[in-house]
């Protein structure tokens, strides 16, 4: 009968020191969880204050446009016969458009007559049907620029594309010849 009470008394030590065990994995689970939740909320914040940051300072630069737009406009308003002036505004205005935009990451995609027709940059929105074989598959006019991203394309351009003009076989097809017979 001892050695029952001992072998008894042994398993309710182990399964004591098992059940402190797992609780001490539940606690520390617990706590696992708490802190990467804890850790992913500050992520998400300091993402959110990083893009806020590099939207601040785009808006910083499109400010100093926003400032000669202004002026621009006042010389218009002010003079209204003075088109040579506007003209060099206007033009200072762009290029410090295309400035911020090319330092930012963008890059201008702007299809040339003749060149090669490429479905990754180009998009064809027509087809002009031509006689001169060099310029098949080649690109008429351009309609709209388009833009990449860093390398990537996120507007492509919009171009007409030529494609050869195929003579049509005056030889002899099944609908030909049913209505030669017809006829005779």
């Amino acid at each position: 009968m001892e050695n029952k009470k001992n072998w008894l008394k042994r398993i309710k030590e182990e399964f004591m020191a098992n059940y402190k065990e797992a609780e001490e994995f539940k606690d520390l689970y617990t706590k696992a969880i708490a802190d990467f939740n804890k850790y992913k909320k500050r992520k998400e914040m300091e993402m959110k204050e990083t893009k806020d940051e590099g939207k601040k300072e785009l808006m910083e630069k499109f400010f100093n446009v926003i400032e000669n737009m202004g002026r621009a406009l006042e010389v218009i308003n002010e003079n209204k016969s003075d088109t040579e002036n506007l003209k060099k505004g206007v033009e200072m205005i762009y290029k410090q458009f295309i400035s911020i935009f090319k330092e930012e990451g963008g890059e201008i995609i702007n299809p040339l007559e003749g060149e090669e027709f490429n479905p990754e940059i180009h998009e064809a929105i027509d087809i002009e049907y031509i006689e001169d074989k060099n310029l098949d598959g080649k690109i008429i006019k351009g309609v709209q620029k388009g833009f990449k991203f860093k390398g990537k394309v996120v507007v492509p351009s919009k171009v007409i594309v030529g494609k050869i003009k195929e003579e049509k076989n005056e030889g002899s097809t099944p609908e030909k010849k049913e209505s030669e017979k017809e006829e005779v």
